[in-house]
């Protein structure tokens, strides 16, 4: 998963007899490209002329598909958050519930970043640009409340939580598991198992107890225990 070792697929020339890109064949084909690029160099740091030389394109042909930088990087985080949030959705198939719902959820997740770690790297970026910083707090917002939707789906975590509380786990889950999976794209020879294992302990073992009502209770001058929510 070393970014560094990536290299996108472009036609620097494309032989007699290939056929040729459609429009939305090239499109997908710049942006994994510039996902690829920006994951490296990130978005100040990035050159068009970069992108191109990575896909094996003009710079000008990339100005037919995109009006310039911004757009490539925006698309690439949008993309990238609505391919995750669909693995995610689909994985939640109609019936599952507590830990089988969370476990197949963070599977999926789990499986995109492993597959596209360089879309996953420019989601989590840093960037200084306003409007990709506005982007970037928009499509964290959509991925808590695509959670706080599967949390809901839990019939124990809809009857003892209420639609703020929900949100509130669902803000957790997704710190907790965004910080993981930066750790481990930094830490690539961590086996994908021994990951999602550890992070299903830690975020089960607190929403198990959560989503059945217990809180942690701190009577005046008494010992922090954990007990029903009154």
């Amino acid at each position: 998963m070393d970014v560094e070792t990536e290299r996108a697929t472009g036609e620097k020339a494309r032989p007699a007899g290939r056929r040729r890109l459609s429009g939305e064949q090239r499109r997908a084909s710049l942006l994994d490209a510039a996902a690829r690029v920006f994951a490296r160099h990130g978005f100040d740091a990035t050159r068009i002329e970069e992108i191109g030389q990575a896909a094996g394109v003009s710079k000008a042909l990339i100005y037919e598909h995109f009006p310039g930088k911004r757009e490539l990087y925006a698309e690439v985080v949008k993309n990238g958050t609505d391919e995750a949030l669909g693995r995610v959705a689909e994985a939640a198939a109609p019936g599952l519930a507590g830990v089988e719902l969370l476990e197949a959820a963070l599977g999926a997740f789990l499986d995109f970043v492993a597959e596209r770690p360089y879309v996953w790297r420019v989601i989590t970026q840093d960037v200084t640009d306003p409007t990709i910083v506005a982007l970037d707090e928009s499509m964290r917002r959509k991925a808590v409340a695509a959670i706080a939707a599967l949390v809901s789906v839990d019939p124990i975590a809809r009857e003892q939580l209420d639609p703020s509380e929900r949100e509130q786990v669902a803000e957790m889950i997704n710190g907790a598991t965004r910080a993981i999976v930066n750790w481990w794209l930094e830490n690539p020879t961590v086996d994908r198992e021994r990951v999602a294992s550890n992070l299903m302990s830690f975020l089960w073992l607190g929403l198990e107890r959560t989503r059945s009502g217990q809180r942690l209770e701190a009577p005046s001058g008494a010992k922090r225990t954990l007990g029903p929510e009154r």
